[in-house]
């Protein structure tokens, strides 16, 4: 049975501008999906779909904030795909955003209080772990804006696109996987080393991403929690931005959601977008268990016309 949760933020209102899911917030053992909606004055600018797929647990986490600034010019969303468990993809949906906001250089140096906050989280997450005796680790994809230049900030191999009127779809962000040259060199230099399995490269022949936080077995062999940043200017072409874990991408190429977006548009499904993308990728055929899939969609459109 499926079950759908609508979430309604008021942008006119900062004491309501953070609202999460109560699935993604438990340990993530339910065997249903929720669909999230965040919406402006009953229009909705955002939506976020997850599901667990053919796995056993959801360690995907999201967080997404309508006024990250209190000034509703401003938006934070993310999405954590946690693995080896849920402890720090949770973690990084309660306080990822917190640190960002509440450095020093956040009004000043965006980008130096990324880098600062990220590699604090990354140090904090690691002395948790050391004193719980706790593995496993998270990627991190987060989206912010200041006014319409936007940054996209990555650790890991989630991903994410921006998607313009004529349905021309620009990457923005490069994975971080092991087999990736300069992320390679990283892991050698590091005294690790690249091992292919299956069609997947791993660190040491375990872990399929070479840049995480938390794993802390890993981190003596090149692993780090630094994130790329890529800094564009939005404009009035600008249609659809859109994150996703790996689920989602392993199993859908750009141009299938080039077609999927365009039908979407032309047939006027009934569903949201995100949700539309993510039963589609659901159906696809496969020889193996499809990982946990979380997309968020952002209507910039809708969101800058309202803004204004």
């Amino acid at each position: 049975m499926k079950k759908t949760y609508k979430l309604k933020i008021e942008l006119t209102s900062s004491s309501s501008s953070e609202k999460t899911s109560p699935y993604l917030d438990s340990d993530g053992k339910e065997y249903y999906d929720y669909f999230d909606v965040i919406k402006i004055d009953n229009i909705t600018y955002g939506e976020v779909s997850a599901k667990r797929c053919g796995r056993i647990t959801m360690e995907d986490r999201f967080q997404a904030i309508a006024d990250f600034d209190g000034k509703q010019q401003q938006f934070y969303f993310g999405v954590f795909d946690g693995h080896g468990g849920s402890y720090v993809s949770k973690l990084l949906r309660e306080q990822l955003h917190y640190r960002l906001k509440n450095n020093q250089f956040f009004n000043v140096d965006i980008e130096q209080a990324i880098l600062e906050s990220f590699n604090q989280m990354n140090v904090d997450i690691l002395k948790q772990q050391h004193l719980l005796m706790k593995d496993g680790g998270s990627t991190a994809l987060c989206v912010i804006n200041v006014g319409k230049e936007l940054f996209v900030i990555n650790v890991g191999d989630s991903a994410c696109v921006l998607i313009d009127k004529d349905f021309q779809i620009t990457k923005l962000n490069q994975e971080h996987k092991p087999d990736r040259v300069d992320e390679s060199k990283r892991i050698i230099d590091n005294h690790g080393f690249v091992l292919t399995i299956k069609n997947q490269a791993r660190i040491n022949g375990e872990l399929a991403v070479s840049r995480s936080f938390g794993d802390p077995k890993y981190v003596e062999h090149g692993l780090t929690a630094i994130p790329e940043i890529t800094k564009l200017q939005l404009n009035e072409n600008s249609r659809y931005l859109i994150l996703a874990t790996d689920g989602f991408w392993d199993v859908i190429t750009i141009q299938t959601l080039q077609n999927l977006v365009m039908n979407w548009e032309n047939f006027k499904e009934k569903e949201g977008l995100s949700q539309y993308l993510l039963e589609s990728a659901q159906k696809q055929q496969t020889n193996y268990k499809k990982d946990n899939m979380t997309i968020i969609v952002i209507d910039l459109i809708i969101y800058f016309n309202k803004l204004q």
